[in-house]
């Protein structure tokens, strides 16, 4: 996969088999099945930064398998930054991986990666020899997970590069890339040895939170201060486990109904559907509370989305 352009993994394209699974024609090995009834959607974006390769997908509950996929000399960092899953390298135990938290891998890939619930990631594809150029201990066949508090804001990070316009100059473009290179750094040894009991019991707060999240942003009253009441405690504790995560309780809920109302625009499954039955199964009160949400994170309406998002997964 490494050298693979962006415009490719922005143009990649999954077809059913008889068997129920959708596979990639253009990557061995790399397959999707539904976890419930539907076919999957995938949403991709992707951008070279510097030697890495970046990508923001969108999708509905999946199992994905990649069977055998090698790296070639690259490490394969995912940001769980939306929704939570299950990881189990083949001949190793499943391992859960929560928003808020980043996966590593080394060469060879051969695992099964499970979601329940729709999800967003950010990916990179970094060259291994510039991180042990780096420092950094790489050993092939890790399967490694991080839950440090850097790993929020890389992904923000990472994902403002992909939407930002192509205008950035040539020495804007090597000091991004320096600064990644520098965060992926920091998040490998990230969380390793933690021993303050109190970043870790913010940390479990602030997953208990997602986690209610993830299964009831659906509903229009869901608030911080209700969630706060759901878990016990005050809504100003819940905002506290939140300060140095890169988000907060009030723009987790906003994302979730947004990257819901995004799926849905994008399904072709849901072409029937209106923005305003889209808003309501989406959570938000409104069409025009989604209409704005949409419009401040890509700078469209939900309409133009949906014609440009539409055809993201071959049908």
């Amino acid at each position: 996969m490494s050298g693979v352009p962006p415009e490719v993994l922005e143009g990649l394209t999954f077809v059913p088999e008889k068997d129920g699974r959708w596979v990639c024609p253009g990557v061995d090995g790399l397959s999707l099945s539904p976890a419930g009834g539907d076919d999957p959607e995938l949403t991709v974006r992707a951008k070279a930064v510097g030697g890495m390769i970046a990508a923001a997908t969108t999708q509905t509950a999946l199992r994905v398998t990649a069977a055998s996929v090698g790296l070639r000399g690259m490490t394969y960092m995912a940001f769980a930054a939306r929704g939570r899953a299950c990881v189990t390298p083949v001949g190793g135990s499943p391992v859960p991986v929560q928003q808020g938290e980043a996966l590593i891998l080394t060469e060879p890939i051969d695992l099964v990666l499970e979601s329940g619930v729709p999800t967003r990631w950010i990916h990179l594809l970094v060259p291994s020899a510039r991180l042990r150029e780096r420092g950094v201990d790489l050993r092939v066949g890790e399967c490694l997970i991080r839950r440090g508090a850097l790993a929020g804001p890389v992904a923000a990070f990472v994902s403002a590069l992909i939407d930002a316009q192509d205008t950035r100059n040539a020495v804007s473009t090597v000091v991004a890339a320096r600064v990644l290179e520098n965060l992926l750094v920091a998040v490998y040894g990230d969380g390793l040895g933690d021993a303050d009991p109190r970043a870790d019991q913010r940390w479990r707060l602030r997953r208990t939170a997602i986690d209610l999240i993830d299964e009831s942003f659906g509903d229009p009253l869901l608030t911080p201060a209700s969630i706060a009441e759901a878990v016990g405690v005050s809504l100003r504790h819940l905002q506290r486990a939140f300060e140095g995560s890169g988000t907060s309780i009030a723009a987790e809920i906003s994302e979730r109904r947004t990257d819901n109302a995004c799926m849905l625009l994008a399904a072709p499954a849901s072409r029937e559907l209106t923005v305003t039955e889209i808003a309501r199964r989406s959570g938000f009160s409104s069409a025009f509370e989604l209409r704005s949400r949409v419009r401040a994170r890509f700078g469209v309406s939900p309409s133009e989305m949906r014609r440009t998002l539409g055809t993201d997964v071959s049908r």
